[in-house]
């Protein structure tokens, strides 16, 4: 059952950061393994990860960049249909770290903003 992880680390490494920013923590039980996909939605790769995951009845949670998931509701669709989770990586990928504090603010709280009216879910 483990063969799907490294095709999901090498489709995903093409479109992967890794966030500093933490909005929340949560307390897995052993054993537990959190997939999380970052920069998406892509057209491209999106549908293939969520078509493995799904063959594996597995979720993920999909940290979407809100300027692309607004020219790709079709595949925010997708991974809400498929039991996912859609959640807010900002909307332009600016480098939050070299931002002025009412300008982070506007950032986050636009995404937010956008990515509820896309998904129906708060953010």
């Amino acid at each position: 059952m483990l063969r799907f992880y490294p095709l999901l680390a090498s489709m995903a490494a093409s479109f992967c950061l890794i966030s500093p920013l933490c909005c929340s923590q949560i307390l897995p039980t052993p054993g537990t393994v959190a997939l999380t996909f970052d920069d998406g939605p892509s057209p491209y790769y999106t549908p293939k990860i969520l078509k493995i995951l799904d063959a594996y009845h597995v979720h993920a949670t999909f940290f979407v960049t809100v300027s692309y998931a607004v020219r790709h509701t079709k595949v925010i669709n997708e991974i809400l249909a498929q039991g996912s989770v859609v959640a807010n990586h900002s909307y332009t990928h600016a480098d939050l770290s070299q931002m002025a504090p009412w300008d982070l603010d506007h950032e986050i709280s636009v995404s937010a903003q956008v990515l509820e009216r896309l998904t129906g879910e708060t953010q």
